[in-house]
């Protein structure tokens, strides 16, 4: 894969030059240890998930089974155990089973039809196959997915385990069907809420007569322009007789160096800056007087412990929890609100069918939950994380120490290394990169792990309302039902529905805003450690001559310039 391997080039080649010129060995084990965890990262977590998604008469796990050429995936799965199959290719046969990220089961691949499995589980099949070899090689993993119309858990579960992954969801349906089901275009428009991708397969092509099947493809094509975009993939499959061509085209057009580069460029370019911005460190602290390092290192420590309070000082002013609940829920509510008509026209028209009220209200709240929860705990980071931006500006002066002689003898040296916008540049951008990684990874991650506890009243509700309020309209016109259903839905039922997210959203808060500020606590404590052991080391070769010195600043700045000069190609 060509993205990975110039990021893993990038990197080894950063690596090096930290261990040949970082002067403590504390950082070089550092530098080495986030070395190995992010080439770890590129190898074995770099695949684009393509699920394969519709309702369970359309076919999904017969036409995966068709194209590996092997019966393998269960096709008659009862909701209840309805999980996802990601496939990786191994010589070594195997089922891992993985329930909330953890492993609970590894057996052999025969059984596969009698996994003690519930729904949200993940099943990764390794299995030697040809043609799931050369869709790994290509960085692709292919996922069974469990049927839309599954059942809320199990479908709720299949969504929140793979909008956080680089994904492209691929639409089966089947060729009959003659249109989207509302189901599916519900599920379509919440994809796109995520910036995920999609495409579109008819399968069982071999049921109909050619004709109709294109006129069928025609029409499908048409509501997919609509309803996806115009760039939409649609294509035909058979499972039957092996027919795939399509399915092979959708697979080559996904773009995983684009997946890649989204993923990991930032942490890529994070990782050099990190190492350019302790480089700099090293020769300005080759510059300083060394009769002042001693002063300098309690100069930061006296810094770290006001950060330290200031911290603590910025959480306690960031907007209180509740309020910040507040606003999530005031989303939730005004998106169920605009939804008021279209869900009573379901209540009427589903005739007590409670599952497709619960399908639709996941639809609507799911998204906005997730963007509402990035918002807020975005916004906490970015308050507490001043206090971080003011320690580095602070200690940046410490070490500059402007007063000193040296730098007035060696000032071509400095400004040609040391030019202010670039060094308050770094300063921010590596701001900019932390705050984007809490809230974009970690938070982000624990967020959809944390969402099924949160939805769970919904679905009570939901589920016991119905009936009530079927039976309240009981005798009336079907205008004047669906009118009395809005109503009560705006009175009564999202009131009740967004009442009862409060508890389980200010305890999510609040534990992502106990895991930002452990992140931005843990940041201080290394940023100091860091310039405590440089000044140490300067401490150590005090005896160096102006001569030493230069050259060795002259060294630096050289591999400075070579890092930067990587940075460019990314």
């Amino acid at each position: 894969m060509e993205s990975i391997n110039k990021f893993v080039q990038m990197i080894e080649s950063a690596s090096r030059i930290a261990a040949e010129n970082f002067s403590n060995a504390d950082s070089i084990a550092k530098a080495e240890s986030a070395k190995d965890s992010l080439v770890n990262d590129l190898q074995h977590d770099s695949y684009i998930k393509v699920p394969f998604v519709g309702d369970f008469s359309a076919g999904k796990s017969s036409l995966i089974n068709s194209y590996m050429g092997v019966d393998l995936l269960p096709t008659d799965v009862a909701p209840q155990t309805a999980v996802s199959y990601e496939l990786y290719y191994s010589k070594n046969e195997k089922l891992d089973v993985y329930h909330n990220g953890s492993l609970k089961l590894s057996t052999s691949l025969g059984e596969i039809a009698n996994l003690d499995v519930v729904p949200g589980d993940i099943v990764k099949v390794f299995i030697d196959n040809d043609p799931v070899r050369k869709l790994n090689e290509a960085n692709i993993v292919i996922v069974d997915m469990p049927g839309i119309d599954s059942g809320i858990e199990a479908h709720n579960n299949a969504i929140m385990n793979y909008i956080a992954e680089g994904t492209h969801f691929i639409i089966v349906m089947e060729c009959t069907t003659g249109s989207f089901r509302n189901s599916s275009i519900s599920f379509i428009q919440e994809i796109k809420k995520y910036g995920l991708s999609l495409s579109v397969l008819l399968s069982k092509a071999d049921k109909l007569p050619e004709q109709e099947l294109n006129n069928n493809k025609s029409f499908i094509e048409a509501q997919a322009k609509s309803i996806i975009d115009e760039s939409v993939t649609v294509g035909v499959t058979s499972a039957a007789e092996n027919f795939h061509s399509d399915l092979d085209k959708v697979l080559a057009s996904i773009n995983a160096n684009e997946y890649i580069d989204k993923k990991y460029k930032a942490r890529v370019q994070a990782y050099i800056e990190n190492i350019i911005s302790e480089l700099r460190l090293q020769m300005k602290l080759l510059l300083s007087d060394t009769d002042n390092l001693s002063k300098q290192i309690e100069q930061i420590k006296a810094e770290k412990a006001s950060a330290m309070v200031s911290l603590e000082e910025k959480s306690k002013e960031a907007q209180d929890v509740s309020m910040s609940a507040d606003d999530i829920l005031n989303d939730v509510r005004d998106a169920l609100l605009s939804k008021a008509d279209y869900l009573a026209n379901i209540i009427f028209s589903s005739k007590n069918d409670q599952k497709i009220l619960t399908d639709e209200i996941m639809h609507i709240i799911r998204p906005v939950l997730i963007e509402s929860f990035k918002r807020e705990i975005g916004e906490y980071q970015e308050t507490i994380g001043t206090s971080i931006v003011n320690f580095s500006v602070k200690v940046d002066a410490i070490i500059n120490d402007s007063d000193n002689v040296l730098y007035q003898g060696a000032q071509e040296i400095y400004n040609k290394v040391f030019d202010t916008a670039t060094v308050e540049g770094l300063v921010k951008t590596g701001f900019d990169k932390l705050t984007d990684m809490l809230s974009n990874y970690k938070a982000f991650s624990v967020l959809l792990t944390s969402l099924g506890r949160v939805l769970g009243p919904v679905l009570v509700i939901a589920v016991n309302f119905v009936p009530d309020l079927i039976r309240a309209i009981f005798g009336k016109s079907d205008q004047k039902k669906k009118d009395e259903i809005a109503a009560k839905l705006t009175g009564e039922a999202i009131p009740k529905i967004v009442e009862s997210l409060r508890n389980d959203v200010e305890k999510m808060l609040t534990e992502q805003r106990t895991e930002a500020m452990a992140k931005m606590q843990e940041l201080l404590n290394e940023e100091s450690k860091k310039y405590d052991d440089n000044i140490n080391e300067m401490i150590n070769r005090q005896k160096e001559n102006a001569q030493e010195r230069e050259a060795k600043i002259k060294s630096l700045s050289a591999q400075v310039e070579i890092l930067e000069s990587s940075l460019t190609s990314l």
